[in-house]
């Protein structure tokens, strides 16, 4: 889970609402507390001793995807940022990540419970 967004805005720089961009004035950054008690939630949830949750995307991919181990498989959205998609693209096939896009939670649900194209 990552806990950071890009707020709307009526117009460039007049943002609605509190918060212009989480990472420069989310309460999520200080001290974490908001981030400790997702990741205890989700532990708790999840029956889990341990769960991540992370300010920004590209943290959480580059935390984790590397940690899948090779061989694994990812199964992403088709529409996300340029930045993920890249990153998908060119750094996951270097750890030997197979990343497979998909259009709707349909197709991910139907890859995801095929077990022999089932994610790690």
């Amino acid at each position: 889970i990552t806990i950071s967004t890009t707020f709307s805005q009526s117009k460039t720089n007049c943002p609605i609402g509190l918060h212009k961009y989480t990472r420069t004035s989310n309460p999520n950054r200080q001290g974490r507390p908001q981030s400790e008690n997702i990741e205890k939630g989700i532990a708790c949830l999840q029956k889990a001793k341990h769960a991540l949750a992370f300010s920004s995307r590209k943290f959480a991919m580059a935390v984790i995807l590397p940690n899948l181990g090779h061989g694994s498989h990812v199964i992403s959205f088709a529409d996300v940022c340029g930045g993920a998609y890249r990153y998908f693209t060119r750094v996951a096939t270097a750890h030997n990540v197979r990343v497979t896009f998909v259009k709707n939670m349909e197709q991910a649900w139907s890859l995801s419970s095929n077990p022999k194209k089932k994610p790690r």
